[in-house]
């Protein structure tokens, strides 16, 4: 179940409207990391759960960060 701004109560049903995206950057993976002073950058690779409301702007529902030190 989800409360709050969305339409519904379900997942399931916005999922249906066609009103919930997942965006996955993990094209992100292969791209090289830096160095800025010494000390090698963290390269976010996340996953975005979002959703479209009835005003067609997309709010964030779920992030989820994963990380990775390069070599």
């Amino acid at each position: 179940m989800v409360s709050g701004f969305l339409e519904s109560n379900s997942l399931q049903e916005e999922m249906e409207k066609g009103n919930i995206f997942l965006v996955d950057y993990q094209l992100l993976e292969d791209v090289p990391a830096n160095t800025i002073n010494g000390h090698t950058q963290y390269i976010p690779a996340p996953l975005c759960l979002l959703y479209k409301d009835p005003h067609n702007k997309l709010k964030p529902i779920a992030i989820q960060l994963l990380h990775w030190r390069a070599t």
